[in-house]
């Protein structure tokens, strides 16, 4: 049996960017919708018409997704910047 000391650091994170496959899901729910809105008559006639706004959800949500990780890279950069002191040259950090 391995002791816990035994083992050594936990490995660091890979660096990932989530925005490609976000920006694919949210893709891929849009031509959904775009489809089950063609055949949106058809799909309420056999009661399977919440499959449209399922489709409008995903796409809300992959959206909603998008701009929480534009404003999450901003903040990070900003705070990297202002760390490192390679801010915008035009800002008085020191008042």
């Amino acid at each position: 049996m391995s002791r816990r000391s035994d083992v050594g650091e936990p490995p660091k994170p890979l660096p990932v960017n989530p925005f490609p496959p976000i920006a694919i899901g949210t893709g891929l729910w849009a031509l959904a919708a775009i489809a089950l809105f063609i055949v949106r008559p058809t799909l309420v006639q056999h009661g399977a018409g919440w499959w449209f706004w399922v489709a409008v959800s995903g796409v809300a949500l992959g959206l909603w997704g998008l701009l929480f990780l534009t404003v999450q890279h901003r903040t990070r950069t900003r705070r990297i910047s202002n760390r490192t002191g390679l801010g915008r040259p035009d800002v008085d950090r020191h008042t």
